[in-house]
């Protein structure tokens, strides 16, 4: 699971660059002077990794440069046949990665843990975590809550599922349970800074998604990358 943190302000600027200008600046380093400065609180692509796999992406398509937005060229591309829909989702989602302050990751098996205790709700099927209902739910307990306060909930109910499970909680018996604790304490304070910082900022959008999911499916709303191609005058 994956949580960017976008800066809508940087996105709107890069995204209205030309297909040329766009993979001009990308190539010679100056499309990181849009790029928002780096969270020290989270992580993310380095610069040069961001614009190489934005210039492969640009390379394997080279669609045709129709002197507008890079947006509206991918549109362009799609209703001609060039690309398909989920392949210029992709090339979006290179833009999401470029214009992140910074994101948060936690593996699936464990994501649980960071919704149910604390939103009350019983998650059958991890699908369910990436409805925009759940996340709107999350970021207003978030607001009502401290981050340390977020922490002992996940890892209470985590020592609890512990025992249920028959698992001990002794640390000299599994050279594992520090390391684990610490990880769940580290992963709440970050995502909890990240929604908080979300919630505070009218320039920020959060943008979640995982590995193997269509690009289309990132995101939420009008934020949901498949509906950002949708709503450009020139898709069809």
């Amino acid at each position: 699971m994956t949580v960017h943190l976008l800066d809508t302000v940087s996105f709107s600027m890069v995204s209205k660059l030309g297909w040329s200008e766009l993979y001009n600046q990308a190539q010679n380093g100056t499309l990181r002077n849009l790029r928002p400065q780096l969270d020290n609180e989270l992580t993310r692509l380095h610069d040069i990794d961001s614009e190489v796999e934005l210039l492969e992406w640009m390379d394997k398509y080279s669609l045709e440069d129709i002197e507008t937005d890079f947006i509206s060229t991918i549109c362009q591309g799609i209703n001609k046949g060039t690309l398909n829909f989920e392949q210029g989702c992709e090339g979006l989602y290179h833009l999401i990665e470029l214009c992140c302050t910074g994101f948060w990751q936690v593996w699936e098996a464990r994501s649980y843990l960071y919704f149910e205790k604390i939103l009350d709700i019983n998650v059958d099927n991890i699908e369910e975590l990436y409805a925009q209902e759940v996340w709107d739910s999350l970021i207003k307990k978030i607001n009502e809550i401290s981050a340390n306060e977020f922490t002992e909930i996940v890892v209470m109910d985590w020592m609890r599922r512990r025992e249920e499970l028959g698992e001990t909680l002794d640390e000299t018996k599994d050279p594992r349970i520090l390391p684990t604790m610490t990880s769940h304490s580290k992963s709440t304070t970050t995502l909890h800074y990240l929604l908080r910082n979300c919630s505070d900022n009218e320039d920020f959008e959060i943008i979640v998604g995982r590995d193997h999911l269509k690009k289309s499916q990132w995101g939420h709303g009008e934020w949901n990358l498949g509906n950002i191609i949708r709503r450009n005058e020139n898709f069809k």
